[in-house]
């Protein structure tokens, strides 16, 4: 028997090969909503960034009119306080109160790292003679950051993705025996719970449940669809609640985002 708690619905589940940037990732997602979720791979620790704010922008747009945007990992690396070789979510986060965040309709992900020029914060092209042609769009619509910070330990952790939506949580996935490459379902388990805390990899948490007396989260990675195979759905995996596995519980971050966006003066061609 199972009993769940969850943040929102099933969302996107994205993944670049050979990238090191979750970070941007779960960035963009825990931005964006509750009742909707979204994930996104970019480098190893910093896509979670705006998988989260997308995830939370969308909690706050529902029911409303208003397309719920999925922010672009892209140009957080671009211009943000991050690269491919990874970033900071609260850093992130700080920076998007400040700068903003586009659309991933502005710039798609290409896992490169590239200059802060207008064309590579937000784009349109057109196709002739088999060749692209590529010009920058003039202040494109940005969203931002209200309130950033974090929650540590299991009720905390909780009561902010009950009230407010999906949290990031960064953990040590490099167990020695690949419990996480091999995970294919039920409630993944910290074989060495009192080994080292220090962290490798970022993730979204968007609910908890009980299976059987057994207490556990429930996560979403950002490795693909073709990882996990849990109750929840590929992409998705139970780890095990209230003993601070892989360090899950240690320190997650949150923002909330403005759901009014600003910008979007400048026409179709970029004038």
């Amino acid at each position: 028997m199972t009993d769940c708690c969850y943040a929102g619905g099933h969302g996107r589940l994205w993944f670049v090969l050979g990238t090191r940037g979750c970070w941007d990732a779960k960035v963009c997602s825990g931005v964006v909503g509750l009742h909707f979720l979204t994930v996104k791979e970019i480098n190893k620790d910093g896509r979670l960034l705006l998988v989260l704010c997308s995830d939370r922008a969308r909690i706050g747009l529902h029911g409303s009119t208003q397309e719920a945007p999925y922010f672009s990992p892209q140009y957080l690396i671009n211009c943000g306080p991050g690269s491919c070789n990874g970033g900071s979510v609260i850093g992130s986060y700080k920076w998007i109160h400040t700068h903003g965040i586009v659309d991933e309709t502005c710039i798609g992900y290409t896992a490169v790292n590239m200059n802060c020029t207008d064309i590579n914060i937000c784009r349109n092209c057109y196709f002739h003679g088999g060749k692209p042609t590529c010009w920058a769009m003039r202040d494109p619509l940005k969203w931002y950051t209200n309130e950033w910070g974090f929650c540590r330990g299991e009720e905390a952790m909780m009561a902010e993705i009950y009230t407010r939506g999906p949290v990031a949580s960064c953990v040590n996935d490099t167990v020695k025996g690949s419990v996480w490459e091999n995970y294919e379902g039920g409630i993944l388990k910290d074989p060495h719970p009192e080994g080292n805390r220090g962290t490798t990899h970022c993730i979204t948490i968007v609910g908890w449940g009980v299976d059987n007396g057994d207490k556990y989260w429930i996560t979403r990675n950002s490795w693909g669809t073709y990882w996990g195979r849990s109750e929840e759905g590929a992409g998705y995996a139970r780890i095990r609640r209230g003993l601070n596995d892989f360090g899950i519980e240690s320190g997650c971050m949150w923002a909330t985002i403005d759901v009014k966006s600003r910008g979007g003066t400048g026409d179709f061609w970029g004038n």
